[in-house]
């Protein structure tokens, strides 16, 4: 973890507080109407919302790791609920939808803990996402690479326009396809990112001792 300032160290708090507050309030506005009013979204998404509004505050007060934890795991828990969402639309019955989740929540976990479950395997995970030699690795990156601009608008237009058209379960699938593999795929890359900088820097400070 470098230790050169950040921007965001130097900013107001009113600033810090407010520029995370609209762009979590921005993203948890989705999953909470789509593709209709939910109650319990909503609830999920004001709890991450706060939750990556307190990250952003603790990075500009230089409690950096807690704080980039908070905030990534705030957007990537919000993707994910996105996701759940359009599981819900494809799935249809609530049971085996509860189940699916059971089954694709412990993924989201597991890359997060994974640098520290098996470094090796993390590792690989990790250059594949960012420069992968393997055929599977290139292709999941270069999917990933359109994925991501196009999964807000694209969800918005499905969210409004599919139903009219016959095609919401299409775009629901696409969604939870989409923001489940890309969720799961950016915590594993976070997490690693975060543990080679967390060894690194414990290297550097043992050979200084």
């Amino acid at each position: 973890m470098s230790d050169k300032p950040l921007p965001i160290e130097k900013w107001s708090l009113w600033k810090v507080i407010l520029m995370p507050f609209g762009f979590f309030g921005i993203w948890a506005a989705f999953p909470i109407f789509y593709p209709y009013y939910s109650p319990a979204a909503l609830i999920i998404g004001v709890f991450l919302v706060v939750v990556g509004v307190v990250g952003a505050v603790l990075i500009s007060r230089r409690r950096r790791r807690l704080g980039q934890i908070a905030f990534s795991n705030a957007f990537l828990l919000i993707m994910f609920t996105t996701a759940a969402r359009a599981w819900l639309v494809v799935i249809g019955k609530v049971w085996l939808w509860a189940l699916w989740m059971i089954l694709l929540l412990p993924l989201y976990f597991l890359a997060w803990v994974l640098p520290t479950l098996n470094s090796k395997l993390s590792a690989f995970l990790w250059k594949e996402q960012y420069t992968p030699e393997t055929r599977p690795g290139k292709v999941i990156l270069n999917i990933s690479a359109r994925i991501l601009p196009i999964a807000g608008s694209g969800g918005a237009l499905i969210g409004m326009y599919g139903s009219r058209s016959g095609y919401d379960d299409f775009g629901a699938l696409f969604l939870g396809f989409a923001f489940s593999l890309v969720s799961i795929g950016l915590a594993q890359v976070t997490s690693h990112s975060f543990w080679r900088e967390d060894r690194r820097r414990e290297r550097k400070e043992m050979e200084v001792e």
